[in-house]
């Protein structure tokens, strides 16, 4: 595992290489949250190509055996077919699917495609069975660090050694 910060869009990206399943993989990501406890972590979002680039790279850079293997991005149409929304519920608004997808299997004969996977081969996505078992990128709020407030140093008359009448 590796955890990386995507200081663009102020999440963290944990990458996984143990292959799950898309629900496996879900609950997974589900795990984790911020000290906040407000929000959860969830399968990656690509919400455009910068953020599409740096999983990218991340894969060229960080999975072992290349060429870079498939993982499983948060998108999919499990509720309604063909309506693709993110696992954290947001809306699809940028999309990158590969020449002919999504098919929910129609060129293969095999149904019920409702799960997606990046796919470094096809450069973009694949809808795919959500039985296969992929690595996967889980993503996270990013929490700023707090450090603690600094006390005044200690010194004759009381903190700071301001106050002659401090005892």
């Amino acid at each position: 595992m590796s955890t990386l910060l995507d200081r663009f869009r102020q999440v963290l990206l944990e990458i996984f290489p143990d292959p799950l399943s898309y629900a496996d993989a879900e609950a997974t990501c589900a795990q984790f949250a911020p000290c906040d406890g407000v929000e959860i972590g969830s399968l990656s979002i690509v919400a455009d190509r910068t953020a599409e680039s740096f999983i990218k790279t991340v894969l060229g850079n960080l999975v072992a055996q290349p060429p870079a293997q498939d993982v499983w991005i948060g998108l999919n149409d499990i509720t309604q077919e063909g309506m693709f929304t993110w696992s954290n519920g947001d809306p699809l608004v940028y999309k990158n699917f590969a020449v002919g997808q999504p098919d929910n299997g129609q060129a293969s004969g095999v149904q019920s495609q409702n799960c997606v996977m990046y796919s470094p081969a096809l450069n973009g996505w694949d809808d795919v069975q959500c039985q296969l078992t992929l690595p996967f990128f889980c993503m996270m709020p990013y929490e700023t660090p707090q450090t603690a407030p600094q006390m005044p140093p200690t010194g004759p008359g009381g903190p700071g050694g301001t106050n002659p009448n401090f005892v």
